[in-house]
């Protein structure tokens, strides 16, 4: 039996300040900038746009036990809480916790006789992760500042609203059931891994772009939910293994993953404005689809190009029309934003 246990505290504070200013007749060269403050005060200019102080901290605890029983039987528990200044007050803590098992089943008597198996270890994990990746003052707003011409003695500075606050920032926090075989065969000489993953992430951490109006582009902000699954493959071998001094290993990989957006904090089942639709992927696009090009007269005629594109010429891109025929079998209406669709861009596949 093999018992370990850790528990951690840990805190950090982190500060960045940044001041820019310039100045012109400085006395020496010798002085560089380390003392603009020696040139006349009306050829020094502090540009207010162009500061900027930062302050955040985190604050964690943690603890994990992990029990292993000859070598063949592992389990590990954790639990970690943290606090963040980056997020709105009564949401700055989150505690989530995680659990994984392991069975070397290599270890076992009843393997003692396969020699062609050297390593054999199934393993499961459930448990949940977390983000803060958010502007430092997210939940405070912005003032930005900016030098403007006023009247005829020379600038002023103005204030404008660069970020909107928002007070019930959250954290983004994902739950993840894994399921891996690792294994080894041919006196080590071929190795590989094969994962499965299911992870589930509530209050996703995103931009929400906003209307022209509201002066702003965006405001950060918990959007929703998603999910993604998930396959991965990795395979190593070694072809040569100090033969003459030489060895050659190779490797191979493959893994897929499908996302979708769950549901949005809105309720609803779309957002175009920001390109999320509910059981699509959320780096989805919404576009028309392009099919080629208006090729030719004849093409242009023969595909109804009149119709569907008025005043359209011969090498125009060309989109999928998605409306109806009439009984001759001409479409019944020019493209239009009705023929716009939603476009998962993610490969299937990668390796």
């Amino acid at each position: 039996h093999t018992v370990n246990a850790v528990a951690l505290y840990s805190a950090e504070q982190q500060k960045y300040n940044r001041s820019n200013m310039s100045a012109l007749d400085v006395p020496a060269d010798a002085f560089e900038f380390y003392n603009l403050g020696q040139s006349p005060a009306d050829k020094i200019t502090v540009d207010p746009n162009n500061q900027d102080y930062r302050l955040w901290g985190l604050m964690s605890w943690m603890g994990r036990v992990m029990y292993s029983y000859s070598n063949r039987y592992m389990i590990s528990a954790t639990v970690r809480s943290d606090a963040s200044s980056r997020l709105a007050p009564g949401n700055k803590w989150h505690t989530y916790p995680a659990v994984s098992v392991g069975w070397n089943i290599s270890n076992e008597a009843f393997m003692s006789n396969m020699t062609g198996i050297n390593n054999l270890k199934l393993r499961a994990g459930v448990g949940q992760t977390s983000n803060q990746a958010v502007g430092v003052y997210s939940t405070l707003g912005l003032l930005s500042t900016r030098p403007y011409n006023f009247g005829p003695t020379g600038y002023s500075t103005g204030y404008y609203v660069s970020a909107i606050p928002n007070p019930s920032l959250g954290w983004e926090y994902s739950k993840t059931l894994n399921i891996g075989l690792d294994f080894a065969i041919l006196r080590n000489r071929l190795s590989g891994t094969i994962e499965y993953y299911v992870t589930k992430t509530e209050d996703v951490l995103l931009g929400l772009a906003l209307p022209g109006t509201s002066g702003v582009t965006s405001i950060t902000s918990n959007i929703g939910s998603t999910e993604n699954k998930g396959l991965e493959i990795a395979l190593n071998g070694t072809i040569l293994n100090n033969v003459n001094g030489w060895s050659w290993d190779a490797g191979i990989n493959f893994y897929t993953n499908k996302n979708k957006l769950v549901s949005l904090a809105s309720g609803q089942t779309r957002d175009e404005g920001n390109y999320w639709f509910v059981g699509h992927n959320i780096n989805a696009i919404y576009d028309y689809k392009k099919i080629g090009l208006w090729n030719s007269k004849k093409d242009s005629a023969d595909n109804f190009m009149g119709i569907l594109e008025p005043g359209g010429a011969v090498g125009m891109i060309r989109v999928l029309y998605t409306g109806d025929y009439d009984a001759s079998g001409k479409p019944v209406r020019p493209i239009g934003g009705a023929d716009r669709q939603i476009i998962d861009v993610d490969p299937d596949f990668q390796g």
